[in-house]
């Protein structure tokens, strides 16, 4: 399901944590999307990480060289306004989306009649996670929109 989820992404937003430098599946599932998928990563270190941390080791390496957002040295609404930007650049100079399997709803947007993610309302970012069928649990974490 994770593997899937990422060939069909088109950029990755990769949690800095301790927690993620400890799984090994956190490095394969980094390793898959970057070197065979060449997916672009965009590294966060979200508000519940020390400021003063930093990637070291495997993950160090990994995301050194790449624009990344620090929740906890920055103004909240700042952090999501830069993210949001960077993930609207990334969707409107991909070239190439993999295609949806049949088995996976598949959504078309008319371009000149989209929204800009920064208008999206709550009730759009919860049709977005269920048509991706994404967890709830990860539409939860999404919760960051009442500050939480």
């Amino acid at each position: 399901m994770i593997p899937e989820a990422i060939e069909i992404a088109s950029v990755i937003i990769l949690i800095v944590s301790k927690e993620y430098y400890d799984s090994k599946s956190c490095r394969q599932e980094l390793s898959y999307a970057s070197d065979v998928l060449k997916k672009r990563i965009i590294p966060i270190y979200p508000n519940t990480v020390q400021k003063e941390y930093k990637a070291t080791g495997w993950l160090g390496i990994r995301i050194a060289g790449l624009k990344y957002i620090h929740f906890g040295s920055k103004e909240f609404n700042a952090a999501v306004e830069e993210l949001t930007n960077i993930v609207e650049d990334t969707m409107n100079t991909s070239k190439y989306v993999m295609p949806l399997r049949q088995s996976q709803p598949i959504i078309t947007y008319n371009r000149n009649q989209a929204r800009s993610l920064k208008h999206w309302t709550l009730s759009d970012i919860s049709h977005w996670f269920d048509v991706n069928r994404i967890h709830n649990d990860i539409k939860d974490l999404y919760a960051f929109q009442t500050r939480t």
